[in-house]
């Protein structure tokens, strides 16, 4: 006499089709997910942000103070072309920016700690960088939260359509 304990014996083809259908499943997650999100890792060595690996939402673009947002370097005078960066935004556009050498404000109540070091004191010196900023339509000011940071304080306004998504941070 033949003892079950409440199992069924699987057939092999059953225990096929479950593999692939999982697999399908994994695949489809994995083929969406990575279709609106990609992983970005901060190598540079003078990096604007304490954090190192990021997760970019690229089918979010709009710009809004205080999000974090991954752009090209392209066209952005000292940034090299062809790398992505990930910087705060300080301003929209209709937005009066300020930096008074510690924090960055604007004129719609926002304010962030905004570190300098020695290297952006003396550009500041040398080429008289301003400390206000009046932002226009497609423009964005962009900033990063190391003494590192190379952004709107020094390079200037960027424009808007260079950021390609909102970036969160991982680690």
């Amino acid at each position: 006499m033949k003892v079950t304990y409440g199992f069924k014996a699987q057939t092999l083809k059953l225990k096929l089709l479950k593999s692939i259908l999982w697999t399908i499943i994994i695949v489809s997650f994995f083929t969406l997910f990575f279709e609106r999100y990609k992983l970005y890792f901060d190598y540079h060595g003078a990096r604007c942000l304490d954090a190192r690996l990021f997760l970019i939402d690229k089918y979010d673009v709009e710009a809004q103070t205080g999000k974090l947002v991954a752009l090209t370097g392209d066209g952005i005078p000292l940034l090299k072309d062809n790398q992505n960066y990930i910087k705060f935004v300080g301003g929209i556009a209709g937005d009066t920016v300020k930096f008074d050498g510690r924090t960055i404000t604007n004129d719609n109540g926002y304010s962030r700690y905004a570190p300098t070091n020695n290297k952006y004191k003396e550009l500041k010196r040398k080429h008289n960088l301003p400390t206000e900023w009046k932002v226009q339509d497609g423009q964005v000011f962009l900033f990063g939260d190391t003494s590192e940071s190379l952004d709107s304080r020094v390079v200037g306004l960027a424009d808007s359509s260079k950021i390609f998504g909102t970036a969160y941070v991982i680690y």
